[in-house]
C-alpha cells in the first residue's frame, strides 16, 4: 500500500492529495480565485515562424476597394504551413507516463467547497474533463477571464480515473487551471490526434485563448481572412468563428500539430 503523500504541484499553490492514481483516485483541487497568468507572447517570439510571413495581406488597387474574404481552401493552405509554437504548455507541472490500461472513456468526478456535483464521461469526443469544465462556466462556478485564463468562484476539486490526456493537460494548464488534473500526460486519445477535439463554446471562441495556446498572432490572421475590412478585431473574430469552414480548419490544424508534438 502507497505511502499517503502531500505535494505542491506548482506554484500557483495547488495540491495534489492522495496515493498513486493508478491505485487509487486522486483528487486535485484549486483554491477559489484568479488560477494563473495567461503564457507571455515575448516569451515566446522568435521560436517559431512569423505568423506576418504566413499570413501576408495582399490588397486591391483603390479603385476596387471592396471587402475580400478568402477561400477556406487558401487559407487552409496558409494554416498548413505555419509552425504553431506551443513551447511551456507543459510549464509547472509533473509529467506522467500515459497508461489508460485499455479503459476507453474517461470519468470526472467533480466536487465545489467539498460537495460532490457530479460525475463526467467522455461523450461525442469531447472529453470528461471538457465536459466538467462546460458545466462549471455554465454554473458560474469557473469565469472565462479576457486574458484568456479562469477564475474559481469557489474551490474546486477535479477526480479523473485515468490518465489526463496531452491535449486536456495543455489545455487546463493553459487556462491556469492546472491544478485539477490528476494525472498530467502528454499522451494520445483517439480521434484528438486527427484534429477533432471538441471544446466547451466559451473557450473556444475565445480568441485570447488561441493566442495564449499557439503564440499566433490573430490580428494578423484575421487581416489574412477579410482583407480590406476595416471593422475592429472582435468584429472580425465574430464573423470568423461564424464560417465553420476558416474556423474548423482553424482548430483542426492546431490539434493535428499539437497532437504532432505529444
Amino acid at each position: 500500500m502507497g505511502k499517503k503523500r502531500k505535494r505542491k504541484a506548482n506554484d500557483n499553490g495547488y495540491k495534489l492529495e492522495g496515493e498513486n492514481p493508478r491505485k487509487k483516485a486522486t483528487k486535485a483541487t484549486i483554491e477559489k480565485g484568479i488560477l494563473g497568468e495567461a503564457r507571455s507572447l515575448q516569451k515566446i517570439q522568435g521560436t517559431c515562424i512569423n505568423a506576418n510571413e504566413i499570413f501576408k495581406v495582399t490588397t486591391t488597387s483603390r479603385r476596387r476597394q471592396r471587402k475580400i474574404v478568402k477561400p477556406p481552401e487558401e487559407f487552409d493552405k496558409a494554416m498548413g504551413q505555419l509552425q504553431l509554437n506551443f513551447e511551456g504548455l507543459y510549464n509547472g507541472l509533473r509529467i506522467y507516463p500515459y497508461n489508460a490500461e485499455g479503459q476507453q472513456i474517461a470519468k470526472t468526478t467533480v466536487e465545489v467547497d467539498g460537495v460532490k456535483m457530479g460525475e463526467y464521461s467522455t461523450k461525442d469526443q469531447k472529453h470528461a474533463e471538457m465536459r466538467a469544465l462546460e458545466d462549471l462556466l455554465k454554473n458560474g462556478k469557473l469565469e472565462l477571464n479576457t486574458d484568456g485564463t479562469l477564475t474559481a468562484n469557489s474551490e474546486i476539486s477535479f477526480e479523473t480515473d485515468i490518465p489526463n490526456c496531452g491535449f486536456c493537460t495543455a489545455i487546463l494548464n493553459v487556462l491556469g487551471a492546472g491544478g485539477l488534473l490528476t494525472e498530467p500526460s502528454k499522451g494520445k486519445f483517439n480521434l484528438a490526434s486527427n484534429g477533432y477535439y471538441p471544446l466547451p463554446g466559451e473557450i473556444k471562441t475565445n480568441r485570447q485563448f488561441w493566442e495564449n495556446l499557439t503564440g499566433i498572432d490573430t490580428e494578423k490572421m484575421l487581416d489574412y481572412v477579410f482583407q480590406n475590412d476595416s471593422s475592429d478585431y472582435d468584429s472580425k473574430w465574430d464573423n470568423f468563428i461564424k464560417s465553420p469552414d476558416h474556423f474548423n480548419s482553424f482548430t483542426v490544424n492546431i490539434f493535428k500539430e499539437l497532437a504532432e508534438q505529444l
